[in-house]
C-alpha cells in the first residue's frame, strides 16, 4: 500500500485571492471583506488593502440573517453583511455527508464532542462571516448557541465542480482563523479520493492525499474512517 502524500502550505490562489494575498499579507478588517466576498468586489488598492465596488450594496446585519433563514427557503452564506445563496445540494453529495456525519457520530457518542451536518452555521465574527460547514465536529462545551457554532475543531466539505474552489480557498482562509480549527477534510463526489489538511505545531498545515483503499486518520479526534465507509452506496456514476 503506498503512503499518504503530504505536502506543506496553504496551496494555490487566484484571482482577486491572489491579488490580496499578493500585496497585503495581512488579515485587516477591509481585507478580510475583500478576500471573502467573491465576485462582488472589482479591484484592489494594495496601498491601503481595501476593497472598491462599481455599487453601493445594502448590508444585513448578523442578527437579522439569523431572523432570515429561519423563514427562507433556501440557506445563504453570510459574508461582510452580504448573502449568498447556496446550491442545492446532490443526492451524492448527501450520501457522503451522511456516511461521514454517521461515522463521526458512532464514534463520539461518549464524549464530549458534537457533530454537526449542513443545517448548522459556522459563525466567524472576527471575519463577519457565517457558513454552512457539510460536516463540523465541536468539543467545546462552551460552545452552546443553538442557531450557529464558533470553535470547530474539525470541518469537512464535500466538493463540486461550482464549490471547490471556495472550498479550498475562500472558507480554508476564514477557517484558519479560529484558535480551535485542527484539520480540514476535502471529500469530491465525482471520484474516490480525500485530502486531508492538518495542522501542525509549528501552525502551517499539513496536506496529505489518500486513495481508496487507505483510512482516514483523523488525529484531532483521535479516530479513523476507512474511505470504504465514507463511499458506502455512492451514488457515482
Amino acid at each position: 500500500m503506498r503512503n499518504p502524500v503530504s505536502e506543506r502550505g496553504r496551496g494555490p490562489e487566484t484571482g482577486l485571492l491572489a491579488e490580496f494575498v499578493g500585496t497585503c499579507h495581512r488579515w485587516g478588517e477591509q481585507g478580510d471583506r475583500l478576500l471573502l466576498a467573491r465576485n462582488r468586489y472589482n479591484t484592489v488598492n494594495p496601498s491601503t488593502c481595501t476593497a472598491q465596488m462599481d455599487d453601493e450594496l445594502t448590508t444585513l446585519a448578523f442578527s437579522d440573517y439569523l431572523e432570515l433563514e429561519k423563514t427562507s427557503p433556501v440557506r445563504h452564506d453570510y459574508i461582510a453583511g452580504q448573502l449568498f445563496e447556496i446550491e442545492t445540494l446532490s443526492p451524492q453529495h448527501d450520501r457522503l455527508a451522511i456516511n461521514i456525519g454517521s461515522g463521526l457520530y458512532d464514534r463520539l457518542r461518549d464524549t464530549n464532542c458534537q457533530v454537526f451536518t449542513a443545517e448548522m452555521k459556522l459563525w466567524i465574527p472576527s471575519l463577519d462571516v457565517a457558513y454552512y460547514p457539510d460536516v463540523m465536529v465541536v468539543c467545546d462545551p462552551e460552545d452552546r448557541n443553538p442557531n450557529y457554532k464558533t470553535q470547530p475543531r474539525l470541518i469537512v466539505e464535500i466538493l463540486s465542480s461550482n464549490t471547490q474552489g471556495t472550498d479550498r480557498q475562500e472558507k480554508f482562509f476564514a477557517y484558519q482563523t479560529l484558535p480551535s480549527f485542527q484539520e480540514y477534510v476535502l471529500v469530491p463526489q465525482d471520484q474516490t479520493g480525500i485530502e486531508r489538511y492538518r495542522k501542525t505545531a509549528a501552525g502551517d498545515w499539513e496536506k496529505t492525499l489518500f486513495n481508496p483503499k487507505q483510512d482516514l486518520h483523523l488525529q484531532s479526534l483521535g479516530l479513523t474512517l476507512s474511505l470504504s465507509e465514507i463511499y458506502e452506496d455512492s451514488l457515482m456514476e
